[in-house]
C-alpha cells in the first residue's frame, strides 16, 4: 500500500459551516466486437475492452479486458440432421477477463477532519485524519473466467436445458482491510486477495402436457458454488481480523462453537473452566482444559449456500390459469441480529419469548438471566448469532381467469383478467428460530417475515 501526503479543499481558518455531499466519478469504456459464423454451426464472438476509472490510483486507473467465444451447433450435423430424439444440441466454451472498480470514490486518497481548540481565548483550528487510510497503490480488481456449456433440445423442443460449469479466478480483489488502531488507522481500501470460484448451473423446461384445452409446462433450475480464498497479501494465510483464512470462502464466520448451555449436572465441569450452570457453554476444540481466542476458535459457517434451485409449474385450463413457484437455499449460515438482542437483565426483552436458561427451564438457547451484568459483557455472548438459514420457499402462487372473448364482443373492452396473487404464503426453515424473520433476507430485525396477498384486476380496451 503506498501513501503519500495530498490535501484538498482545507477552506481557511475560519469557522465555517459549509457542507457538501457532493462526489464525483468518472468512467469511460472503449469497446470492440467481432462475430464470425460459418455455415451457421461454427460460430466465434471476440471482444476487447479498455476501461479507464477515476476511482483508482494514477498510474492503475487504465486496464484491458479481452474475451472470446465458440459454439459448436451439433444439431446442424449431417448425423443428427433427422434425429428425431435430438432436436437442438449446442456446444459453447468462453474466457474473459471483467475488471471491477467498486470501490467509494476518493479511496486512494486519507480524508481530514476540522478539530477545533483554542490558545487561551484565541479560537484555533487544526486537521486530523479520518480513521480510513488512503492508498494510492489501487488498482483494477480483475476476473478470469472459463465456462464451458451444453445446450439441449429434445422431442421438437418440448424439453429443453442448458448446463453450464464455470470456473472464475479474481485477483487484486478489492476488499476493506481493517488494520491495528495503534497505527492510528482503523481500516483502508486494499487489493488484497486472490479468490477462486468454481460452479454448475443447470436449467430445464419442459412442456408437459399441451392439448387443446389443458396445458402444463414446468421449469427447474439449480445452481451450485464454491468459493475460496486462494491467497492472501504478504503470503499469509489467515488474516483473522478480517476473517479470512486461505481456502475458505471470503465471508466467513470465524467464532467459538457453542454447544450449548452449562446445565446443573455439569456443575464440577463448568469450575474447570471458570464458568457455572446457567453460562454459555463453547467447545474446547483442542482439548488443554481453557478457551483461548487463538486455540478454540474456527470457521462455523458463510453465507454462502451450498445449492440453491427453483421449481416452477405453470397450468392453463381453457379460461383459467395458474402458476406456483418454489424456491429453496440451503447449507447457508445467518449470522441473524435478532438472536443477539437478548438481555440477561431482562430489561429488553419485553414483547419477546426468550428461551433463557433457568433450574427449573434447562434451555440451550440462552444463558441465565443476570441483573448484575449485560449482554456485551457476557462470555461468548457473540455464539448466539449464528443459526442455519437453509429455507425452502413457495415464493408465489397466481390463480387467474382470463374472460372470453366472445363474452366482451359487444363491448369497447379487448380482455379482461381477474387474479389473486400469494407471495411468500409458506417458508419451512431448518431452525425454528427464523419463524418470524426472513432466511433470504440474512435473518435481520429489518426484515421480518411477509406474506402478501394481492386480488387485482387487468384490462385492455
Amino acid at each position: 500500500m503506498c501513501i503519500r501526503d495530498r490535501f484538498y479543499g482545507l477552506g481557511n481558518t475560519q469557522n465555517q459551516a459549509v457542507i457538501t455531499n457532493y462526489v464525483m466519478s468518472n468512467l469511460i469504456s472503449f469497446a470492440g466486437r467481432l462475430n464470425y459464423a460459418y455455415k451457421g454451426k461454427y460460430l466465434l464472438t471476440v471482444t476487447g475492452r479498455t476501461d479507464g476509472s477515476s476511482k483508482l490510483a494514477d498510474g492503475n486507473k487504465w486496464a484491458f479486458f479481452p474475451s472470446a467465444a465458440v459454439a459448436w451447433r451439433i444439431s446442424d450435423e449431417d448425423f443428427l440432421k433427422d434425429n428425431k430424439l435430438i432436436s437442438d444440441l449446442k456446444l459453447k466454451y468462453s474466457y474473459g477477463v471483467a475488471g471491477s472498480d467498486n470501490i467509494s470514490a476518493y479511496s486512494t486518497l486519507s480524508s481530514l477532519s476540522k478539530i477545533a481548540f483554542a490558545f487561551d481565548d484565541t479560537p484555533a483550528l487544526a486537521y486530523g485524519y479520518m480513521p480510513r487510510i488512503g492508498n494510492l497503490g489501487l488498482t483494477w480488481e480483475k476476473t478470469k473466467t472459463s465456462d464451458i456449456g451444453l445446450e439441449m433440445g429434445f422431442l421438437k423442443n418440448r424439453i429443453t436445458a442448458t448446463v453450464d460449469y464455470y470456473d472464475s479466478q479474481t485477483y487484486d480483489l478489492l476488499l476493506n482491510r481493517s488494520l491495528p488502531p495503534s497505527g492510528g488507522f482503523t481500516s483502508a481500501i486494499q487489493n488484497v486477495a486472490k479468490t477462486r470460484n468454481r460452479g454448475l448451473e443447470i436449467a430445464v423446461s419442459s412442456k408437459n402436457i399441451t392439448s387443446t384445452d389443458f396445458q402444463w409446462s414446468t421449469n427447474l433450475s439449480f445452481s451450485r458454488n464454491r468459493e475460496k480464498i486462494v491467497s492472501l497479501a504478504g503470503g499469509s494465510q489467515s488474516d483473522v481480523a478480517n476473517s479470512w483464512f486461505v481456502g475458505q470462502p471470503t465471508q466467513s464466520y470465524y467464532d467459538y462453537e457453542k454447544i450449548g448451555i452449562w446445565q446443573t449436572a455439569d456443575a464440577a465441569e463448568a469450575a474447570k473452566y471458570g464458568q457455572k450452570p446457567g453460562d454459555i457453554r463453547v467447545r474446547d476444540l483442542n482439548n488443554d482444559g481453557k478457551i483461548d481466542a487463538t486455540n478454540d476458535r474456527k470457521i462455523i459457517g458463510t453465507n454462502r449456500p451450498s445449492w440453491s434451485g427453483g421449481l416452477e409449474n405453470t397450468f392453463t385450463y381453457k379460461a383459467w390459469d395458474l402458476n406456483i413457484y418454489l424456491f429453496a437455499r440451503m447449507g447457508q449460515t445467518i449470522y441473524a441480529d435478532f438472536l443477539r438482542r437478548y438481555d440477561p437483565q431482562g430489561i429488553e426483552n419485553a414483547g419477546t419469548v426468550i428461551n433463557y436458561w433457568t433450574p427449573e427451564n434447562p434451555a440451550n438457547d440462552y444463558p441465565r438471566p443476570n441483573k448484575n451484568t449485560s449482554l456485551a459483557s457476557t462470555l461468548y455472548s457473540s455464539t448466539l448469532g449464528y443459526v442455519d438459514g437453509s429455507f425452502i420457499r413457495l415464493r408465489n402462487v397466481t390463480l387467474g381467469y382470463t374472460i372470453p372473448k366472445l363474452k366482451l364482443e359487444k363491448t369497447f373492452i379487448k380482455s379482461v383478467r381477474i387474479y389473486a396473487t400469494a407471495r411468500n404464503p409458506f417458508t419451512y426453515t431448518k431452525s425454528s428460530l427464523l419463524k418470524q424473520y426472513d432466511p433470504e433476507r440474512g435473518g435481520s430485525e429489518n426484515a421480518p417475515m411477509t406474506k402478501l396477498y394481492t386480488f387485482g384486476l387487468n384490462a385492455t380496451f
